[in-house]
């Protein structure tokens, strides 16, 4: 009995790294006529011509000359708001020239997004692609390879083979290399332009997620001079204050110093387990207690830098957190120990005003702004 996809699916759910992946099996893979389940295979090791090993998230393998690699595609590498890094950038496409000359080809790369808003799109490119490999594969199981060759023997890897006799013996490797342009020519002319629409509804949504990124990249700079102007206007408003102050600045400082004392001698502890065993969860905060003074506790999933702000995400990564505490590149010198270290995997109680956050592709969130280390306290 032959396989089905949802067997198919059932075996590789283990494998999926995300429910992307899931989705594009499904949704997509599923989907696509004539494709038969026992022809794609999930997380494929392959060896590259560098000598290193890639993992590819699908791969499809008809015969011996149809082979198509994909990739699924995040936003983000990391699970970080700001994107894929331009270290990352270069990695990523170093990796791809890697399999260029291999049987897999440069991989296709799909979006996350585009897979639940422009699924029909993203079918039909794969369709169109597997269309022309069979029939490329076709031809050249027909013995048409010489004529191949000849209609490409500008490529002077081909002319050098050529040349000194070896052509029959590097005539397959040849053949991947000539992949891009023999598939677009196996195609018929309908399916050609098709294909070149389909690229155009690609280019399209690409520009689209593109703005995206920009658009909120643009908005965390502006929240972070925003910030930042506010910063400096406290300290202007500071600096304007007269003698008369003077005595009430040292009462406060003689009071610090009667505070770090008795967190020397070990108040700190009580303080900080009185406030750990007040706070609710972080989890309950619901879009009621935006503008709220509130005492939360969670656990640290993750912490990410963005510009000069720190931020603590508690109880999941970003887009999954309970609540984001913000500390703001102003702040940071209140921290005799950087944040990203002291708290880090640590349970903690915050206490502060919840504000609200509106992310173009997670929704609304929760945050509270820390200004120093009283607003936080490690519970274990």
């Amino acid at each position: 009995m032959a396989l089905t996809w949802d067997q198919w699916i059932d075996r590789n759910r283990a494998k999926f790294d995300s429910d992307y992946e899931l989705d594009f099996a499904a949704a997509i893979l599923s989907k696509i006529p004539d494709l038969a389940p026992v022809s794609v295979s999930c997380q494929t090791w392959v060896t590259q011509r560098d000598g290193g090993n890639r993992c590819i998230d699908f791969t499809i393998a008809e015969g011996r000359y149809v082979r198509i690699a994909i990739e699924v595609d995040g936003y983000s590498k990391d699970g970080t708001p700001g994107g894929q890094s331009f270290e990352q950038y270069l990695d990523a496409h170093f990796r791809d020239m890697s399999l260029a000359t291999t049987t897999w080809g440069i991989p296709l790369h799909i979006a996350n997004r585009h897979i639940r808003t422009a699924p029909e799109t993203v079918r039909e490119t794969i369709d169109l692609k597997l269309k022309a490999q069979r029939r490329l594969a076709e031809a050249l199981e027909a013995g048409e390879v010489d004529a191949l060759l000849r209609k490409h023997a500008k490529d002077a890897l081909i002319e050098e083979a050529r040349s000194e006799g070896e052509l029959d013996q590097t005539r397959e490797a040849k053949l991947f290399e000539l992949y891009e342009r023999g598939e677009i020519e196996s195609l018929s002319n309908e399916d050609q332009n098709r294909r070149n629409e389909l690229r155009d509804q690609i280019r399209r949504l690409n520009e689209e997620l593109k703005r995206e990124k920009e658009d909120r990249n643009r908005a965390e700079i502006e929240r972070d001079e925003a910030k930042r102007g506010r910063d400096e206007t406290v300290k202007e408003n500071r600096g304007m204050r007269t003698g008369w102050l003077i005595s009430v600045i040292c009462l406060v400082v003689g009071m610090c110093l009667v505070v770090a004392l008795f967190l020397l001698l070990g108040g700190n502890n009580d303080a900080s387990g009185s406030q750990c065993d007040d706070a609710n969860a972080a989890g309950d905060l619901t879009l009621e207690d935006v503008g709220e003074i509130v005492n939360v506790k969670g656990q640290i999933a993750q912490i990410s830098k963005v510009n000069e702000a720190t931020f603590l995400n508690l109880g999941g990564p970003y887009g999954a957190q309970d609540l984001a505490v913000v500390i703001w590149g102003g702040n940071l010198e209140n921290w005799a120990t950087p944040p990203d270290v002291k708290y880090d995997g640590r349970e903690v109680s915050v206490t502060g005003k919840v504000d609200l956050y509106d992310d173009p592709r997670y929704g609304e969130s929760l945050e509270i702004e820390a200004n120093s280390p009283n607003d936080i306290a490690i519970c274990s």
